[in-house]
């Protein structure tokens, strides 16, 4: 099973990886619906594929004029020699014409293509969760079948006919240039897709729906050689993109300096908030909404507001809280009903939303990529082509080897007790990795032509450079990350604005590294630099992944001492006194006298426990107990003054304390 794991990790994930990706851009980033969403994704992975269809096209093409070129002679062999002597003049034949057998495969290319997206955006889609939230239409959820259709008793999906209907189309334009023998398996296959996705939820047959729609307009502007209006005209095109970029640009600036200004608002649709935390029994907490006096500049689809809650001027109000960054809506504590107040006015400003900015930082990419192609041009010197191929290799080693092996490795191997099954979580992520930045960029870089050998070979030196300085420079204070490799607190990886600044000048003096480097003939320093990078990290990953094996041999063998052992873990009297200490993770302090009033007969079962309801946890996560247990000695700020201690040592010196405190009084543990 495991050997499937891999082989699915390095080839399928990685479309399932770009697809998720995708997904979450529109849908998580840019707050699109999931019909709007799931229309994007497969918009943009039809033509990240288009590429590949192309090559198996021009494959096919090949194998279909060899062919025809071979036909006459074969068939007057055919007509006038039987048996093997036919054969063997027909494999003579294939031979002078540079024929091959196994060419007859290539009219499937289009078809196996297929199979690994397919794969992936059906594990996708079954296993997004909210799905069910998804609708289009007449589609009111994505995750059952349409049922559109109602006939008595009996519900008839409507969406799959639709998308076998783009699928024959598609295969009807496509298989005009095609013998019926080669057109056939396209019919065959639509009719199986229909088969197999007809129950299956409609947010899954809504996506496979546009891609045969989107493979249907592709086949019409192949087929019509509509394609030509763009390559005649891309300067054209490439100049208004640019006049096009220029003015969203200034736009931009204007919106952002237009809601910069500081404006004057109110709160209104005030409603009394019963189970809102009050400050005193006086005091009356509400739910408000934001008015404004502007009727353009306020909260809409551009613009989030952020309110001055410095300038209120209202000795009325104690209390003020919106329900998110950037929300017009929030809660508010008075101390008199709103009617006695009046008008609460408060100042506000406004700011770009996220979605736009990043659409923007798109189109800026977008901008620099299309215009500085000619510059890029000139860092392939000879020195660079003479070493593509070790440059591609070393950087794809680099960036699987960093990625997926001494990171898991490092973090494994710094609690290894911590987790039951270390080497399958090491092979998967290790696995998933050679096959997001080897297997695939070295697929692509056989299939492709010079030129996007130099680009990709390119991109893969930058990204393996970024991710290291990432790793080893821009590292962060990330504090605790479980056994699934989750962040307890995911908003510290969220970058400041400081930070961000830092990373692009970094990228900015890397890339000018780079470049410099390549120009001067120099790539031969990359590939050593690469080579004794990736011997390293091999190296630290190998002593991390025996550290963990001692880890696990250790704690096997203690348990298998426990087991066996006739040694007693607890030792009470049955005539002395014995002293218990209970640790309740997760016991908020302040929920006990209101669970004693509500539930009288556990306050007499905790009869003689003393409560004290002044305590404080010291932090928000179990790894700050050792103060529990060991007192003011064990502290975090106490501890962090050794910058060379080990958390767990402390934590077992912390346990300790109460037993070698009690010892004294000859009590025993």
């Amino acid at each position: 099973m495991i050997l499937f794991d891999i082989l699915y990790n390095i080839t399928i994930y990685p479309i399932e990886f770009i697809i998720e990706i995708v997904f979450y851009l529109f849908n998580n980033v840019f707050k699109s619906g999931y019909a709007t969403s799931l229309f994007f994704l497969s918009l943009i992975i039809n033509f990240i594929s288009l590429p590949l269809y192309n090559i198996a096209e021009s494959w096919q093409a090949k194998e279909r004029a060899i062919q025809e070129k071979m036909k006459p002679m074969i068939d007057n062999i055919k007509a006038v020699y039987k048996g093997d002597q036919r054969y063997l003049l027909i494999r003579t034949c294939q031979r002078i014409n540079g024929y091959k057998t196994i060419y007859a495969f290539r009219g499937t290319l289009g078809l196996l293509i297929q199979i690994p997206f397919f794969l992936a955006a059906y594990n996708f889609i079954h296993n997004l969760s909210g799905l069910q939230l998804g609708s289009f239409l007449f589609i009111k959820d994505f995750s059952k079948p349409d049922g559109i259709l109602n006939i008595g008793n009996i519900s008839v999906n409507i969406l799959p006919f639709i998308m076998t209907l783009f699928s024959l189309l598609a295969g009807l334009i496509y298989s005009k240039k095609l013998r019926f023998k080669e057109s056939l398996p396209l019919y065959i296959v639509s009719l199986i897709f229909f088969v197999l996705l007809y129950n299956s939820p409609s947010g899954l047959v809504f996506y496979w729906t546009l891609n045969c729609l989107f493979s249907l307009i592709k086949n019409i502007v192949i087929e019509y050689k509509l394609y030509k209006v763009f390559i005649v005209n891309k300067y054209k095109i490439l100049r208004g993109y640019n006049i096009f970029f220029i003015i969203l640009t200034i736009i931009f600036i204007l919106l952002l300096s237009l809601g910069n200004i500081e404006r004057k608002g109110y709160l209104g649709d005030l409603g009394v908030l019963g189970d809102f935390e009050r400050f005193e029994e006086e005091n009356i907490s509400y739910h408000f909404k934001l008015f404004y006096y502007s009727k353009i500049f306020k909260h809409n689809d551009i613009y989030e507001v952020k309110v001055d809650t410095n300038k209120l001027n209202n000795d009325s109000i104690i209390y003020i809280k919106f329900d998110d960054n950037g929300s017009p809506y929030g809660n508010i504590v008075l101390n008199d009903y709103i009617e006695n107040i009046g008008k609460i006015e408060v100042y506000y400003k406004l700011f770009i939303k996220k979605y736009i900015i990043n659409i923007l930082i798109i189109l800026f990419i977008l901008f620099i990529l299309f215009n500085s192609y000619k510059y890029i041009l000139k860092i392939f010197s000879d020195s660079f082509l003479e070493k593509r191929n070790l440059l591609i290799i070393s950087s794809c080693l680099v960036i699987s080897v960093l990625s997926g092996l001494f990171i898991s490795s490092s973090l494994i191997g710094n609690s290894p007790t911590e987790f039951k099954s270390p080497f399958d979580l090491i092979i998967n992520d290790f696995s998933m990795s050679l096959g997001l930045f080897l297997f695939y960029p070295l697929f692509i870089y056989i299939l492709f032509s010079e030129k996007i050998k130099n680009y990709l070979t390119l991109l893969l030196i930058f990204v393996a450079s970024f991710v290291l300085i990432n790793t080893f420079i821009m590292k962060g204070n990330y504090i605790n990350i479980n056994a699934d490799f989750v962040f307890d607190n995911t908003d510290l990886l969220k970058a400041s604005l400081k930070e961000i600044l830092l990373t692009i000048i970094l990228t900015v003096v890397l890339i000018s590294i780079i470049i410099l480097i390549l120009k001067n003939n120099k790539a031969i320093f990359l590939i050593n630099i690469y080579s004794i990078v990736l011997l390293v990290l091999i190296s630290i990953s190998i002593f991390d992944i025996s550290k963990i094996i001692k880890e696990h041999n250790k704690l096997k063998n203690i348990q298998v001492d426990n087991k066996s052992s006739d040694i007693k873990i607890f030792n009470m009297s049955k005539t002395g006194e014995n002293i218990f200490v209970f640790v309740l993770d997760r016991a908020i302090n302040s929920y006990w006298l209101d669970a004693f009033e509500r539930f009288p007969n556990y306050k007499k079962d905790f009869d003689g426990f003393v409560f004290y309801p002044n305590n404080v946890s010291i932090g928000g996560s179990t790894t700050t107990t050792a103060s529990l247990y060991g007192g003011y000695d064990y502290l975090p700020y106490e501890i962090s003054t050794n910058g060379g201690y080990n958390l767990k040592e402390k934590h077992n010196q912390a346990l300790l304390t109460i037993p070698l405190a009690l010892e004294k009084y000859n009590y025993k543990s």
